[in-house]
């Protein structure tokens, strides 16, 4: 299917794309052609759709518990309104998710915002202070 195929591939992925799994699949085999490029491409993909929910999982699990720490240790569900524990970033970013809300017409209780902040909002922008009390509380 890929070598009938192969006129629209080189329509759909652009080669900027590709030039990386080029480099790649040429290092592991000597030589490659467009046919390699795609099966390494397509190969990729699919395992990264393999950790999607491994990934989904971990995700709500380290903000709920992040959450629960913090309600806990701050003895607020909404401890997350403090301006004294988020940064400016944070802050924004909890805004944007009871603009979002609200815009769905969903209730704004702590758990739909929670569940509205993305990945990196917990991974990356949360402040140290925060973390270590998720920590400290167990």
């Amino acid at each position: 299917m890929l070598k009938a195929n192969k006129k629209q591939l080189k329509k759909i992925i652009s080669k900027d794309r590709l030039d990386g799994y080029f480099k790649t699949v040429k290092s592991l085999n000597g030589n490659c052609d467009l046919l390699d490029v795609y099966l390494y491409y397509s190969w990729n993909t699919t395992v990264s759709e393999s950790f999607y929910s491994g990934l989904q999982i971990l995700e709500v699990a380290l903000r709920n518990s992040i959450h629960n720490a913090a309600n806990k240790h701050f003895q607020n569900s909404y401890w997350f309104d403090d301006p004294s524990i988020l940064r400016q970033r944070e802050i924004q970013s909890i805004v944007k998710a009871k603009k979002n809300l609200s815009r769905q017409r969903k209730n704004i209780d702590p758990g739909r915002i929670i569940a509205e902040l993305n990945f990196g909002f917990w991974t990356i922008s949360i402040k140290f202070t925060l973390i270590y009390v998720v920590v400290q509380s167990k």
